[in-house]
Order: C-alpha cells, then sequence, then structure tokens
C-alpha cells in the first residue's frame, strides 16, 4: 500500500536491492513471522515448542536451551535476527525457513499475504510464493521465468492433448 507522502509526490518508496536486509526491513519481516509462531498456534501450553525447535535446529542452536516461556524465546530469536553479525541472507534465510515451518493451510496463507504485503511496502524485489507444500521466497524477476516456464508447460500440454 503506497503512503500517503508517496502518493502526493513528497517522498518516494524505498527500493531495496536484493543484497540488502536493513533493520526497517527485518522489522516488517519480524512482525509477520512472530504472530504466526506462537500466537496462532492452538493456544494449548506450550503449542509453539515444535516450531520454535524446529528453528533452533535451522539455526544450530542445541535445542536443550528452548525455554517454557513464550516471551523469552520471542527475545532470543528476535536478539539473533537483529544481530548486526546476521547477514542478510541469513535473515531472508530465517524467514523463509520459519514461513515453511509453519506450513498448514490457513497459517501459510496469512504468511503468504503478509509476506507479500511487508516486500511491497519495503520496496523488496522478494515475493512469496504458495507452494502446495511450502511457501517460498522468490526475486520477481525469478518468479516471472517460473510463472513464463509453468504457463508455456501448461499451453504444451494443452496443445498436445487437442493433437
Amino acid at each position: 500500500m503506497e503512503r500517503f507522502s508517496d502518493r502526493i509526490g513528497v517522498t518516494s518508496r524505498p527500493m531495496l536491492g536484493l543484497g540488502q536486509a536493513p533493520y526497517n526491513f527485518r522489522v516488517s519481516l519480524w512482525n509477520v513471522i512472530q504472530p504466526l509462531l506462537f500466537r496462532l498456534v492452538q493456544r494449548k501450553d506450550y503449542a509453539w515448542r515444535p516450531n520454535v525447535q524446529r528453528l533452533y535446529e535451522f539455526l544450530h542452536l542445541p535445542t536443550s536451551q528452548v525455554s517454557y516461556y513464550e516471551q523469552k524465546e520471542i527475545e532470543r530469536l528476535e536478539g539473533w535476527l537483529f544481530h548486526k553479525d546476521v547477514e542478510w541472507y541469513e535473515a531472508l534465510n530465517f524467514v523463509d525457513f520459519a514461513a515453511q515451518t509453519m506450513w498448514d493451510g490457513r497459517i501459510s496463507e496469512l504468511a503468504h499475504v503478509n509476506l507479500n504485503e511487508a516486500f511491497e511496502r519495503e520496496g523488496s524485489r522478494l515475493t512469496a510464493i504458495s507452494r502446495k507444500y511450502s511457501l517460498q521466497l522468490r526475486t520477481r524477476r525469478k518468479l516471472k521465468n517460473y510463472t513464463r516456464r509453468t504457463r508455456r508447460a501448461t499451453d504444451f500440454r494443452a496443445h498436445a492433448s487437442t493433437s
């Protein structure tokens, strides 16, 4: 969604290059991922722990250190994502993995929509594509190539079936 100042021409939307993940961009992504990891799982005790354990495994952290306190885990994962030594691609790997880890129809679709809104709002060239069993991040250029290849394959199949 375009901001008011962008619409009237006072400012312009930022355009992030592929090799960039500044603080504001990471905040937008965290604001999408964090509620999906912790808030939208079943409200029974510790239902969020399996998501966090999978993220610990992905980040090569000992899963034995996963706390039983939700707020402590939010702070740890947030601290990792915003740490100055975490490269842009590591932050996006984290978001991509977190989105794929949370695959279930309702949560995944919500992640898909919200991530794409965050990418657009922050001027990123990334987009989230929803697949049958995962959610994957792609650059818009790669997405166009993927769409073109898929369309060609569909056209070929349709042509072959009529021949």
